[in-house]
C-alpha cells in the first residue's frame, strides 16, 4: 500500500502501477452502482486524472486504495445529485412552459398524457407498482427498496425493468420520457 509519505513523490511509473491495480475494480463498482458503462468509465477516468493532477497535495491518510474508493463514492453521489437536479430542472421547465402556454390543445394533450400514465401505473401488478413508485417518487436506491420491502435487489431490478418496459410499450418512448419527468407530480 502506498502511504502519505510515498504519494507526494509519485512518478508516471508508480501512477501506472496504481492505475493498473485499481482501474478495473473501480470501474466494476461504478458500473454496478450506475448501470451505465459510459458514465462509469468517465467517473473512473476523472478520478485518475484528478489523482494525477493533485498528487502533490493529496491528503491520503490510509492507502491509495482507500483514497480512490472514497473518491469513487463521492463522484457517484455527485453524479446522482447532478442527475436529480437536472431532472428537477427539466420538470420545472416543462411545467412552467405548460403554465405559460395558453394553448388549450396543449393543455388537453398534457392532461391526457398524465391520465394515460396514471392509468398505466395503476395497471401494474401491486409489487411492481410499489417498487416503481419507491424508485421514481422517493428516489430510493435498489438496495433501500429491497430492505424496505424485504425482497432481494434482483427482485427490485426485475420489477423496475418490468414497470419501465410496460410503460414504454403501452405509451411510447416520448410519453415515457415525459412521464419520468412528470411522475412525481402524478403520484402525489
Amino acid at each position: 500500500m502506498e502511504t502519505v509519505s510515498r504519494i507526494t513523490q509519485i512518478n508516471t511509473k508508480t501512477f501506472r502501477l496504481i492505475y493498473d491495480r485499481y482501474w478495473e475494480e473501480l470501474y466494476r463498482k461504478a458500473y454496478k452502482r450506475l448501470g451505465d458503462q459510459e458514465a462509469a468509465e468517465d467517473i473512473v477516468q476523472n478520478i485518475f486524472v484528478e489523482f494525477w493532477q493533485n498528487r502533490e497535495k493529496a491528503a491520503i491518510e490510509k492507502s491509495v486504495g482507500d483514497y480512490l474508493f472514497g473518491a469513487l463514492k463521492n463522484k457517484i453521489l455527485l453524479h446522482f445529485r447532478t442527475g436529480y437536479r437536472q431532472l428537477e430542472h427539466n420538470r420545472y421547465l416543462g411545467l412552467n412552459a405548460l403554465k405559460k402556454d395558453d394553448s388549450l390543445e396543449k393543455r388537453i394533450i398534457y392532461v391526457d398524457l398524465l391520465n394515460q400514465i396514471d392509468t398505466l401505473v395503476k395497471r401494474l401488478p401491486p409489487k411492481s407498482k410499489k417498487v416503481f413508485e419507491l424508485k421514481k417518487e422517493n428516489y430510493l436506491t435498489n438496495k433501500e427498496i429491497a430492505h424496505q420491502l424485504g425482497i432481494s435487489e434482483k427482485t427490485v431490478e426485475y420489477h423496475i425493468k418490468y414497470a419501465t418496459d410496460f410503460l414504454k410499450t403501452n405509451c411510447g418512448e416520448w410519453a415515457y420520457l415525459c412521464a419520468m419527468i412528470l411522475l412525481p407530480e402524478m403520484l402525489k
